[in-house]
């Protein structure tokens, strides 16, 4: 009969058994080796995604690039040989000898020319914008006298229309300014076109005036507030982005010629490089309020 130890048991258990202290240690060994794996299974896909996002936004600029280019290329080649038909129209409506159909068939295809002329001014403009070489030059200009003769164009539109332009300039705007009169009157023209545009009866208001004036300056504000259609707030953060319009209310008629939804776009970036905002107050038939104002310098500073 085997003789028996007291403490089998204890040493079998020493010897044998399952220290806890190990046990802790290998199991965090083993979470720590999965998590390591496991982070740089992580980084790896996390990177692979990263480097497809990267090549989508490659191929979608390379692709941007292509189309500003295309289009500065072709509104271009385009524009050339639109000013050639022009200038030989306004030669022909010199002729004396033309009768009166003559006269007027010669006068509508100088309109629908000239029409042309400026959607591709507009186009050329767009494609200056995305590839980012839109600038500004300032020159020495009189404002009030560019706001005269902007009311008296648009007047006329007004008038044509069946409505009313009430203009109203601040008579202590300086003689002289530091302003890009050609892309001032771009905006211009396309805010109060617009209004006339979309509005069948009542009146529309061009105000300008001064909010500060020092010895470097003038802040000055220009407002155009209509009677016509309005805009929703998703109409217009629409009507801001290039080539969208805003068709559901559309005065009648004017489905047969909407425009080339570009004139919003391009005024609101003109605007931003004047250091401005445009803003715009609009809702449902009850028409609509755009104003921005600019910071002209004076000249000799």
């Amino acid at each position: 009969i085997p003789e028996l130890n007291p403490l089998g048991d204890s040493i079998d258990k020493k010897r044998f058994g399952i220290n806890p202290i190990v046990t802790a240690a290998i199991t965090a060994l083993f979470v720590l080796g999965f998590g390591v794996i496991h982070h740089q299974f992580h980084r790896k896909r996390q990177a692979k995604k990263e480097a497809g996002l990267l090549e989508i936004a490659h191929q979608a600029k390379t692709a941007s690039d292509a189309k500003s280019a295309f289009l500065a290329t072709m509104s271009h080649e385009i524009r050339t040989p639109m000013n050639a038909v022009i200038g030989a129209q306004e030669l022909l409506l010199k002729n004396t000898s033309l009768n009166s159909k003559q006269k007027s068939l010669l006068q509508s295809a100088q309109s629908s020319a000239a029409s042309l002329l400026g959607i591709l001014n507009q186009v050329l403009d767009v494609a200056k914008i995305e590839s980012g070489k839109f600038t500004l030059e300032f020159e020495p200009v009189d404002l009030k006298q560019i706001l005269f003769e902007i009311n008296q164009t648009f007047s006329v539109y007004a008038h044509n229309k069946g409505l009313m332009l009430n203009a109203s300039v601040d008579p202590s705007i300086a003689d002289v300014l530091l302003i890009d009169e050609l892309r001032l009157r771009q905006v211009l023209h396309n805010l109060l076109s617009n209004a006339i545009k979309f509005t069948e009866h009542g009146l529309i208001y061009f105000d300008v005036r001064i909010l500060a004036n020092d010895h470097a300056g003038q802040l000055i504000e220009f407002r155009i507030i209509d009677h016509g259609i309005g805009m929703s707030q998703d109409a217009i953060k629409r009507a801001l982005m290039p080539f969208e319009q805003v068709h559901s209310h559309f005065s009648p008629g004017l489905e047969s010629n909407p425009g080339t939804g570009l004139g919003l776009s391009i005024s609101n970036h003109l605007v931003e490089l004047m250091q401005s905002q445009l803003l715009i107050e609009s809702a449902p038939n009850l028409g609509t309020n755009i104003h921005f104002a600019v910071a002209f310098s004076r000249t000799g500073l």
